[in-house]
């Protein structure tokens, strides 16, 4: 049994109690608020809050095309009609080459959300880009290759989406459910990802 008492604030200091085989002790543990994610080793990160602001790293975005905000998950998210309205910002510092790395996010996408992406960085080169999006199923692009998961995700409803690369293999989640990935187009061991300081939302 684990007992904790804390506040909602950020990186509050409490006291825990851990108890085991009746035996108790008392260690010191800190807390973040409801939905922050662990920021450690983060790169990025888009609150949507009524801004585009990173309030990780200094990849601050615009919106562009028509971008706005609406009623998000908890609080508010980018609002994205798939008519050419996107968010721009940096991808300085985003894993290049062959790096791992680890892109998640929640999305809200309707039927006719189809062949739309929701993060994309690098250049539009062959296997020089990364990219998630949408066919249906949780999909990702590499400038030509593809995976595609096997759960429905433009139902109108939440979704928490994630893709881990770590070479030579790309794992996708939805909903914290490892995908069997579909080889769309056949995907490299080895990525290539070249930065441009260029990175984009769209649906």
């Amino acid at each position: 049994m684990v007992r904790q008492t804390s506040s909602a604030s950020n990186s509050t200091l409490t006291t825990a109690t851990l108890t085991i085989g009746g035996v108790s002790a008392n260690f010191d543990v800190t807390t973040a608020a409801a939905d922050d994610p662990n920021a450690n080793g983060l790169i990025a990160w888009w609150k949507a809050d009524d801004n585009a602001l990173d309030s990780i790293g200094g990849h601050h975005g615009t919106l562009q095309g028509g971008a706005s905000f609406a009623e998000g998950r908890i609080g508010k998210a980018f609002s994205l009609d798939g008519d050419g309205d996107f968010i721009s910002a940096g991808d300085s510092s985003f894993p290049a080459g062959n790096s791992a790395r680890t892109v998640s996010m929640w999305i809200k996408a309707g039927a006719s959300v189809y062949d739309k992406y929701f993060f994309s960085y690098g250049s539009s080169a062959g296997n020089q880009r990364f990219s998630l999006g949408v066919k249906d199923y949780l999909y990702a692009e590499n400038s030509g290759s593809g995976l595609m998961g096997d759960k429905v995700v433009n139902d109108d409803g939440w979704h928490h989406i994630a893709a881990v690369w770590e070479s030579p293999s790309l794992k996708m989640y939805v909903d914290g459910i490892e995908q069997i990935n579909t080889v769309v187009v056949e995907w490299p061991t080895d990525l290539n990802t070249v930065l441009n300081d260029q990175r984009s939302e769209e649906h």
